[in-house]
């Protein structure tokens, strides 16, 4: 029951954390032109965001809200850049199948939003917007305030259900292009475009190819969505009974304290912000346990269980940073562990005298039979230094017993104090 509630307390706490603000340096240019310095809450943001929260203080206390209407220019953490434009939106959808059109669906809605912008020019200024139907990629001219939208169409043949038609305009507007950019090689942009997929990776080199590599200035770069990591630290556990048996009330419990190692790997769901992470962790950790008990009239016996445990873990885990910045980061973390243990030296014996002279010793060796597999809920809390060194404590809530007999049963309580090194 209170294992129950430590771990209900943790996830209402872990949502809680999960809601708060990030307010990350940055500033916006106001549609009269003002630049305002201070900071802008960073949300783990799928889509574009329809507004942005702004604060000339780092606590959000003073936060006011701007509108793709309010403002020309907002900057976040000198990554992310976002430009105020009204701009046509194609409402087609690219997935899935049973919402795609019967035939090419050019509808588009005027609106104005906010575009991300992925790379400035000497010719052409990349952007993207993405909502719930789509991501999309937009171009600007330099000599033009006109902002047009890469198309990239994909519905079913109007004659053939059946067939999927993959409808790339985006190619022939860029040919389009080259009319007004003379020194742009019109069969070396075909070429390149042959390959080109609707990606921001692959539209990106298609714009660095307009502009020259040398004259692009790349804003928006693209994260790195995974990172790996090796680890290393000292486990505590320690055996415990339960149920009906000598050594569940009044047992001596010996605390085993031992090196581990880990490695894993970590997912962002938003790379720019990296406030929220799916962790895959891998640990080896052994534990020397030992539970003990003095018994007999005058407590010249005993009952002892030791035991050696070798143990292989693989945790998935979700991780928030309560406090997020560039240097340094606070976050919990939990998930669910499930663990391949190895035993050597089980030994339980019970062991005490019945009397006074030779053969009144009492010596008895039971062969305790301990599971191979195991479950348990990590909670975790722990800081970041520089997106290299991670320091953090963890508690294992044990879910299953190392045994499974009817009248007791035999759990591990086990924490770890560790360091682990993104590579």
């Amino acid at each position: 029951m209170k294992n129950h509630y430590l771990i209900c307390t943790f996830l209402l706490f872990f949502f809680k954390v999960n809601a708060q603000s990030n307010f990350q340096i940055g500033r916006i240019i106001t549609k009269s032109g003002d630049t305002l310095q201070g900071f802008v809450n960073e949300r783990e943001w799928d889509v574009n965001p329809s507004s942005i929260e702004f604060s000339r203080t780092g606590d959000g206390k003073s936060k006011q809200t701007y509108k793709p209407n309010d403002v020309r220019f907002v900057q976040v953490n000198g990554v992310d850049f976002y430009e105020s434009a009204f701009v046509a939106v194609s409402q087609s959808r690219v997935a899935p199948i049973e919402q795609l059109s019967i035939g090419a669906d050019i509808k588009a809605e005027k609106a104005q939003v906010f575009l991300k912008l992925i790379s400035t020019g000497d010719k052409l200024n990349l952007y993207s917007f993405t909502d719930e139907n789509k991501n999309r990629f937009y171009v600007k001219e330099t000599n033009s305030d006109t902002i047009i939208e890469l198309l990239n169409l994909r519905y079913l043949h109007q004659n053939d259900n059946r067939k999927i038609v993959s409808d790339e305009r985006y190619k022939s507007q860029f040919v389009v292009l080259v009319n007004h950019n003379k020194a742009i090689n019109t069969s070396s942009l075909v070429s390149l475009l042959s390959k080109t997929q609707y990606t921001q990776k692959d539209i990106s080199k298609i714009v660095a190819y307009f502009n020259g590599s040398s004259n692009a200035i790349v804003h928006s770069k693209k994260q790195r969505s995974s990172a790996f990591y090796i680890g290393s630290g000292a486990t505590m556990s320690m055996a415990k009974y339960n149920g009906r048996n000598e050594l569940a009330e009044g047992a001596t419990q010996k605390i085993s304290i031992l090196p581990f190692v880990s490695a894993g790997m970590d997912l962002f769901i938003n790379p720019s912000v990296r406030k929220t992470i799916v962790r895959f962790d891998i640990t080896l950790s052994p534990s020397k346990l030992k539970v003990t008990k003095a018994i007999g009239v005058g407590k010249d016996g005993h009952v002892t269980h030791v035991f050696d445990r070798y143990c292989l873990s693989f945790s998935p885990m979700i991780m928030f940073n309560m406090f997020n910045t560039q240097k340094m980061k606070f976050y919990v973390a939990t998930g669910l562990s499930g663990t391949v243990s190895f035993y050597a030296n089980n030994s339980y014996t019970m062991s005490y005298s019945t009397g006074v002279g030779p053969g009144n010793n009492y010596d008895l060796t039971i062969n305790t039979k301990l599971e191979p597999f195991g479950l348990a809920v990590p909670l975790r809390v722990g800081a970041q230094l520089n997106r290299r060194f991670e320091l953090y404590t963890q508690y294992n809530i044990p879910v299953t017993p190392v045994t499974a007999y009817n009248f007791y049963s035999i759990r591990v309580l086990s924490g770890q104090l560790g360091i682990n090194y993104k590579l």
